[in-house]
């Protein structure tokens, strides 16, 4: 039968991809729904970590439902993937590599928090995404060449950038009936480099976390962007910690909002079948 087999992935970034767990989401009104229904169905979930190197993560997650769907792609059903941080661009991956295997159904959701976005691009890059560098310099406009102090950026010191446009990467090309990017921008900074994307002593992004990664939208996605607060101190914990503090918040709270959210459309998806008469 095809079909039969429904997805649940959820990646968070701020745990190595081992041990994998499950469940994700709470199979309570699942469960009801197929019994209601008379349906054939099982629901795989999968909660996994993310590592540096996205490959063999990638790989594991195929293999593992390949085994859910007994090698047969066009088993599988409902399609939910979210993730958070790191575990954003795995879930990217993963639904870039579903899109691309014959047979497999069009994803229904797919939702990032906080996307890692570098920039200078990540090495290794996200297999079959790329290396989510942002594609558009800093506009500063009368924020910088107003500001008395515009001379520190010379010096080194990272200047606030949550109230200019975000950083942004391109669509990725993933295909889902809902895409959702959840992000906070206030973490993000602006500081002169003598070379970077934008050219030659020029300000571009960065921010006090590690890499510099920085957060924002994604072209032609529904891009949810949040209030953060940071419980990051520079006396107590160092400059790193204000900006991390934001991106912990942010994927705190995107990670509630897109388990709800997953749930529901896994659940709007199943109610769409018939009841299947005795």
């Amino acid at each position: 039968m095809a079909n039969e087999v429904d997805l649940v992935v959820q990646s968070l970034g701020s745990n190595p991809f081992r041990p994998l767990g499950s469940p994700v989401i709470d199979p309570g009104p699942y469960e009801t729904a197929i019994k209601l229904r008379k349906l054939s169905r099982t629901l795989k979930q999968i909660g996994c970590g993310a590592d540096p190197d996205l490959a063999p993560n990638l790989q594991a997650l195929l293999d593992e439902i390949g085994r859910a769907t007994g090698g047969d792609p066009r088993r599988l059903g409902v399609v939910c993937l979210f993730g958070t941080s790191n575990g954003s661009g795995l879930i990217l991956a993963l639904a870039r590599a579903l899109n691309r295997l014959a047979g497999a159904p069009r994803l229904t959701y797919v939702a990032v928090g906080d996307l890692t976005m570098m920039p200078f691009g990540r090495s290794p890059d996200v297999p079959g995404i790329g290396t989510l560098q942002p594609v558009n310099a800093p506009d500063l406009g009368l924020l910088v060449t107003a500001n008395p102090f515009a001379g520190l950026f010379g010096r080194g010191l990272p200047v606030s950038a949550s109230d200019i446009p975000p950083p942004r990467i391109a669509d990725p090309g993933i295909v889902a009936d809902r895409r959702d990017n959840h992000f906070t921008a206030q973490g993000n900074r602006v500081r002169l480099f003598s070379l970077s994307p934008a050219g030659a002593d020029s300000r571009w992004w960065t921010s006090t976390q590690n890499f510099g990664e920085v957060h924002g939208r994604i072209d032609g996605w529904t891009n949810l962007e949040r209030v953060t607060t940071s419980s990051g101190s520079v006396i107590v914990r160092g400059p790193g910690s204000i900006d991390e503090g934001h991106h912990d918040d942010l994927c705190g709270k995107a990670l509630l909002d897109m388990k709800a959210d997953a749930a529901t459309e896994l659940l709007k998806a199943i109610q769409k079948f018939p009841i299947v008469p005795p």
